[in-house]
């Protein structure tokens, strides 16, 4: 009977586990590996955390947020966090030394302005970190990663596109 219990008491407590890690969203959401480079994971939580912000957004603007376009939102997220990874592999350790000055320089003009924190809360429901990871240095990289194709004759579009469909891609949710 003691070794019916603990194993009960076992089962419970990995149950109760289970449910705080998926709750916390620690899972994967997909798994991408560009062309030549190393596999990354899209963690839940971080999906979670962008749509908690572009639907604090909408609801700001007015609009009535239904159950298709949150899962609308969700895709189209999932799709831009694709596109952030691949362009933030593509720039790279090489152009580690200068994305990190370009990010800095962008982060310090925004820090100049003392109302863009409450901003942040406000409209996307972040702080001022997160507002910074979720927004601005994907932007940042996105506009280096444009800056560098552009030397070479290229469009960031094209080459975005011409990623996805070479890298490896596999998403483990709906």
């Amino acid at each position: 009977m003691k070794k019916f219990f603990i194993i009960f008491l076992i089962l419970i407590l990995g149950g109760f586990s289970a449910l705080a890690v998926a709750r916390a969203g620690w899972y994967p959401v997909a798994i991408v590996s560009p062309s030549g480079g190393d596999s990354e994971i899209i963690w839940a939580k971080t999906l979670n955390k962008a749509q908690r912000a572009v639907v604090s957004y909408y609801r700001k603007l007015g609009a009535q947020i239904t159950p298709s376009l949150e899962k609308e939102i969700k895709r189209a997220l999932l799709d831009k966090i694709i596109e952030n990874m691949l362009i933030s592999k593509k720039l790279g350790q090489a152009a580690a030394l200068e994305q990190s000055v370009v990010i800095q320089k962008t982060i310090a003009n925004l820090s100049q302005n003392p109302q863009i924190g409450a901003g942040a809360a406000e409209l996307y429901g972040l702080g001022l970190e997160d507002f910074y990871q979720l927004m601005v240095v994907p932007q940042a990289e996105r506009e280096l990663l444009e800056k560098k194709l552009a030397e070479d004759n290229q469009k960031l579009d094209a080459w975005l596109a011409q990623e996805k469909q070479t890298a490896s891609i596999i998403f483990l949710v709906k």
